[in-house]
């Protein structure tokens, strides 16, 4: 008896393992998907990003915890994340770093390699100009520098939040 419910136990497992592998057929497909949904975001300037990591110039790299973004949405930037690094002039009330609200000066798209896409935007804010440096990949990662005129660059990590159809 006890042979046969381990049997069957195996069974149900090897039954279990086979069906939660993609094939790659399925894999193929669900790439195509993610590409797209990528390449739409970015031409229609809409799409946010989640930022996982931080690599300031003069410290170590961090881990970010959930809800740090940088949202495009039309002409308008939402940034929403935390600096770290040497600022070389700030306003007198100690700006508000890169989180603000602003509309963009320019915003540039170049398909730069087969899988990722630069996309190269302006913006003042505080009395500082930012420019975002942005390679996002086909399947969704995106790795941002930001480039500012009173202060040191800073660069991140993250991925694209895709909407569930």
């Amino acid at each position: 008896m006890r042979k046969v419910i381990v049997g069957i136990f195996s069974v149900f497992m090897l039954a279990a393992c086979s069906t939660s592998k993609l094939t790659s057929e399925q894999k193929t497909v669900k790439h195509a998907l993610v590409t797209q949904k990528v390449r739409q975001a970015v031409d229609g300037r809409a799409y946010t990003v989640e930022m996982n990591y931080i690599y300031p110039q003069c410290m170590a790299s961090r881990h970010l915890d959930y809800g740090y973004t940088l949202r495009i949405s039309g002409d308008s930037i939402y940034s929403y994340l935390p600096y770290f690094g040497r600022a070389y002039s700030v306003p007198y009330n100690g700006g508000n770093g890169l989180n603000f609200k602003g509309v963009m000066d320019y915003y540039k798209v170049t398909r730069t390699k087969k899988d990722c896409t630069d996309v190269v935007l302006g913006v003042k804010d505080d009395g500082d100009d930012y420019q975002y440096t942005m390679n996002i990949y086909d399947n969704g990662t995106v790795s941002l520098g930001v480039f500012s005129r009173n202060r040191e660059s800073i660069s991140f990590s993250g991925e694209m939040m895709m909407k569930e159809n």
